[in-house]
């Protein structure tokens, strides 16, 4: 009995959280989600995988750091005022850099922020996360002096030139 009930409350719990994160946004396939920006005539432009990786590795060899990038993930954060925040993540090839940023869900689909914080230094470790609108980089794994360093926790940018009633 008593595992009855564990049962089906870890149910609910799972079948609550499920329902906690948007329907909107595709966390397991990146891509099927439509991304874009908009530029500074108000028109909007949308990114592919290459468009992203392209931007982001620019901006990063602009921060003197030259790299490849390679897979990308959705993360999401719940605020303690219960909004939900999904950021777009993406780590190099040889895992040593992990930046992304913030994206809002909007009817023409996901509207890319600037990027917002970078995690630089080690293989094993400095693994960027969220915790609702702030990025966090963990330190780095045993084996070496190496050291995590974090970058850019600046303003999110989601909104330029975005015409706010185009948000869920």
């Amino acid at each position: 009995m008593k595992n009855l009930l564990l049962l089906i409350f870890g149910f609910l719990f799972i079948t609550i959280q499920s329902k906690t994160i948007d329907d909107r946004v595709n966390i397991k396939d990146v891509f099927a989600n439509k991304f874009y920006t908009i530029d500074e005539s108000g028109n909007i432009k949308y990114l592919s995988e290459s468009d992203i990786k392209q931007m982001w590795e620019k901006k990063l060899s602009d921060e003197g750091y030259k790299t490849n990038l390679d897979k990308f993930e959705i993360l999401t954060s719940d605020s303690e005022d219960g909004k939900t925040f999904y950021f777009l993540k993406v780590i190099s090839k040889d895992s040593k850099i992990e930046t992304g940023a913030f994206f809002t869900v909007t009817s023409k689909g996901m509207l890319l922020g600037d990027k917002k914080c970078t995690c630089v230094g080690c293989a094993s470790g400095c693994n960027l996360t969220v915790f609702g609108d702030r990025c966090s980089c963990s330190a780095c794994g045993y084996g070496g002096s190496q050291e995590c360093k974090k970058t850019e926790e600046t303003t999110i940018k989601t909104f330029t030139n975005a015409n706010r009633n185009d948000c869920f």
